[in-house]
């Protein structure tokens, strides 16, 4: 998540696996799969485009994520 807050495009932008994982110690596989279960709970969205049909991930709600998760 520190990838992608810090990054210029936060709040409003996309982001591809390739461009978090730079950012990390995470390669881009890992950044993928980390991002679907993201998805699934609702705090990013995605579409699919451009070269490769790459996945663009959009924030819905990162900002109510913690690092351990929802507190209740």
């Amino acid at each position: 998540m520190k990838a992608i807050r810090d990054s210029e495009k936060w709040p409003d932008g996309e982001w591809k696996n390739d461009e978090i994982a730079e950012e990390t110690s995470v390669g881009d596989r890992q950044v993928g799969e980390l991002m679907k279960e993201l998805d699934e709970e609702g705090y990013v969205t995605h579409r699919r485009g451009g070269r490769g049909n790459a996945y663009h991930w959009s924030n819905q709600r990162l900002d109510e994520f913690t690092r351990y998760g929802r507190v209740v």
